[in-house]
């Protein structure tokens, strides 16, 4: 800390920068990934109800698992249920693509896929693309899943 005089009299406390040493971290950034192909593993699966409450979907978080974006995320959710009838059609679809992609049939969807039935350290390769919507920052969507 440094004290600093001003014209009034009043002394004045400024910051001093932070040293430059390897412990400060430098800011990640969170700016979409190029659009490719990435191997990713799954993170974790949650549950959870849409905002208005009349739906539920899948929230999946992935981690790229090798190359340059190691450790970087992606999320996305997957409809599971809505009032919509092709929203739920797109997610389902979408979420059982993964689910093949992974080697994991589904015969019954009342049986939830989550974190302890799910084999979190499988790899597949997966296509990912760059979603822009109004009114939101352009986010990562994986657009097809390869095992």
């Amino acid at each position: 800390m440094k004290l600093t005089s001003t014209k009034s009299g009043e002394n004045q406390t400024t910051k001093a920068p932070p040293p430059n040493n390897s412990k400060w971290k430098t800011k990640k950034s969170y700016a979409p990934l190029p659009d490719g192909l990435y191997t990713l593993k799954v993170g974790s699966i949650e549950y959870k109800a849409t905002k208005k409450g009349d739906g539920k979907y899948a929230h999946v978080t992935f981690n790229v698992s090798s190359g340059q974006f190691t450790g970087r995320k992606i999320f996305q959710n997957f409809i599971l249920e809505h009032p919509s009838e092709k929203a739920v059609y797109v997610g389902e679809k979408q979420f059982t693509d993964m689910l093949r992609a992974f080697r994991i049939e589904l015969n019954d969807y009342d049986t939830e896929v989550t974190n302890s039935n799910f084999n979190l350290d499988r790899e597949i390769e997966s296509r990912v693309g760059t979603e822009e919507n109004p009114g939101f920052k352009p986010q990562n969507k994986v657009l097809s899943f390869s095992p």
